[in-house]
């Protein structure tokens, strides 16, 4: 396993020590660690992002992390990966509604490819 890390060595060593216990046979292996100041977005970008969020983008699956307009458990990063946008960054990059006939008609900058979607098999 490997990918962006978020925060600081506490919680590579949370991570790792949950990944020891459930006994995968993983290896975890950090390739990039945000600094402190890069992890969340500040207060302006998290109003507009609360405020343009469209409700209709809620389900059971968000509502397990809280506000999904500041991303899953609230993280609120400013992150875009090349694949994909992470479900914990702010919703303005990711949260797209354009093409529902029952939403907002929200554009993403960065449209998220959902892992939980009906459409998908």
């Amino acid at each position: 396993m490997s990918g962006p890390l978020s925060g600081q060595r506490p919680r590579y060593r949370t991570l790792k020590e949950r990944i020891d216990r459930a006994g995968f046979g993983w290896e975890l292996e950090v390739v990039q660690v945000l600094l402190d100041s890069l992890v969340q977005i500040g207060n302006p970008i998290a109003a507009l992002s609360q405020k343009y969020f469209d409700p209709k983008l809620r389900d059971e699956h968000k509502a397990q992390g809280g506000d999904p307009a500041l991303g899953f458990g609230g993280f609120a990063l400013p992150v875009v990966l090349h694949h994909n946008t992470p479900n914990n960054s702010v919703g303005l990059l990711w949260a797209d509604t354009s093409e529902r006939n029952d939403g907002a008609h929200r554009r993403a900058l960065f449209p998220r490819r959902e892992r939980h979607n009906p459409e998908r098999p």
